[in-house]
């Protein structure tokens, strides 16, 4: 299945192969979302029970919750199926139920490739639905002046008609959604966050990997655009990394602190390798709903925890993220 990982807004790099999009399948799936942005959803103009966002930096273990929450069973979630129709996601989700009798048993693996999930019923990041209601292109922060006209009605109408749809609770990952925490908390009553925290230099270590992986070059910017990073592009990968990472961090340390408390969590990515079940039935527990399908969640991952690029690449990044405030 193709992807639609974050950083397609103001993206100035070749993809590897592997990550490349295919123009034919770009065009067929535009056609086609075209023919359903006439539909009208059905069901409630907007969700009816809170919908949940998980956030945080890129490479912190965002992806992971996402699948442990995806596979438990308490709650509704973008599927690859789903994410093709991104113009009518309630008519994915038909389809899908529809299809479900024919299709081989959901298996989650827990593997994923830059935020790629495997198999139909694998967490999808739903980019192109998140451009689509947000308007980003050169960067993922709009200024308030860019959102103020934007009318929360169509989104709110777009994710009643899926709750409804999949008669549960909606849950969303996806970090170009950073900026728009507020406004998200704004548009949707009662929205609830979970935030993972990782180490500093561990998330460096894999934005540099992945900056290789997906681009073939430490020089191409990964995921998450602030604005301000057209300005940082004559900076080394590691200061760029290091300034990625500050900028996100403290728009989330904003957003956290304009939010009660009962709707924000942080969550630990090494206590969520420990503990997928518990933090899952903690959190599904929290929303009043029930881990359904606990025997999917493994009793512990093995964190990623050594840092293993070359000495000086390791030095480089340390000593950016010191420059940038940001402890490690």
């Amino acid at each position: 299945m193709t992807d639609d990982m974050p950083g397609r807004a103001g993206e100035h790099h070749e993809r590897a192969e592997g990550y490349q999009k295919i123009p034919e399948y770009e065009q067929a799936l535009d056609q086609f979302n075209e023919t359903l942005s006439d539909l009208d959803p059905p069901g409630a103009a907007r969700p009816r029970r809170p919908v949940t966002f998980i956030v945080g930096v890129p490479r912190s273990g965002t992806t992971l919750l996402y699948q442990i929450l995806a596979a438990s069973g308490a709650f509704g979630y973008c599927s690859n199926i789903i994410a093709r129709f991104f113009r009518a996601p309630w008519a994915g989700a038909r389809v899908q139920r529809i299809l479900e009798p024919v299709l081989d048993a959901p298996e989650f693996t827990y593997e994923s490739d830059a935020g790629r999930t495997e198999g139909w019923a694998g967490p999808h990041e739903f980019g192109y639905f998140w451009e689509r209601h947000f308007g980003f292109e050169q960067h993922h922060e709009p200024t308030e002046a860019t959102l103020d006209p934007l009318e929360p009605s169509s989104l709110r109408r777009d994710l009643g008609a899926l709750e409804a749809e999949l008669d549960a609770p909606l849950l969303f990952k996806n970090v170009i959604l950073d900026f728009v925490v507020a406004r998200l908390d704004d548009w949707l009553e009662d929205a609830r966050f979970l935030r993972l925290e990782r180490d500093p230099m561990l998330v460096a270590q894999s934005l540099y990997r992945t900056r290789l992986g997906y681009y073939g070059t430490p020089q191409a910017w990964y995921s998450v655009r602030p604005r301000a990073a057209d300005e940082w592009a004559s900076q080394s990968p590691a200061r760029q990394i290091a300034a990625q990472i500050r900028h996100v961090s403290e728009r989330l340390d904003a957003a956290a602190d304009a939010i009660d408390d009962a709707r924000w969590r942080d969550v630990s990515y090494r206590t969520l390798c420990n503990r997928p079940r518990a933090i899952a039935t903690s959190i599904a527990d929290d929303r009043g709903v029930e881990v359904g399908h606990l025997e999917r969640l493994p009793e512990r991952f093995q964190p990623s925890t050594e840092l293993t690029l070359d000495d000086d690449i390791l030095v480089r990044l340390e000593d950016a993220l010191d420059d940038e405030g940001v402890s490690t």
